[in-house]
Formats: structure tokens, C-alpha cells, sequence
């Protein structure tokens, strides 16, 4: 079944499982990267598969760069400066963690 529109978080491992899981959707199918979807309270998950990179860091991962539809995704709304989380991190709670 074809999705109208593809939303994928800029994290290593979201970008590996979208660009694997939906490689047989039809390329007219936008994935859009959004900064925003992150989960939170996953403080026990490090490395850069599970932390904000620089754009320019992901866009020239040499694994990311194999993947099928990655030159598909429309990066527009990520920060090319920055992939970071920590501005998000202050509205998590202890609950959270």
C-alpha cells in the first residue's frame, strides 16, 4: 500500500529503517526528515545511530549513502548546523528517564 507522504527523525537508525522498510514505495513518495521526531527518556541509548549529528555528517555517512531512497529524502527542515537533541532534552521529565 503506497503512504501520500513519508516523516522520518534525522537519527542514524530511523534513517536506515525507513530507507530499508519502505524501499518499495514509489519514488513519487516524498520522506521528509523532521528534527522534531525524536523520542525522549532514552538515556541508555548512545552513539551516533541514536544522537543528533550534523547534517553534512549524515549526508556523507558512507552506509547511510548505500542505502535504497536516501538521496530520496528532502532534508529542508534540519538545521544544517546542527542535529542536536539537547535544546529538546530540558522539557523531558524524571519520568522520562
Amino acid at each position: 500500500m503506497p503512504f501520500g507522504l513519508i516523516l522520518c527523525s534525522p537519527l542514524t537508525r530511523s534513517l536506515q529503517t525507513c530507507c530499508l522498510a519502505l524501499k518499495e514505495q514509489p519514488r513519487e513518495v516524498p520522506i521528509v526528515c523532521h528534527p522534531s521526531l525524536k523520542e525522549f527518556g532514552r538515556r541508555s541509548l548512545t552513539g551516533a545511530e541514536n544522537t543528533g549529528r550534523p547534517l553534512a555528517d549524515l549526508q556523507a555517512d558512507p552506509e547511510l549513502n548505500v542505502l535504497p531512497r536516501f538521496h530520496d529524502v528532502d532534508f529542508s527542515l534540519v538545521d544544517p548546523g546542527s542535529v542536536s537533541y539537547t535544546h529538546l532534552r530540558a522539557h523531558e521529565t524524571e519520568a522520562d528517564l
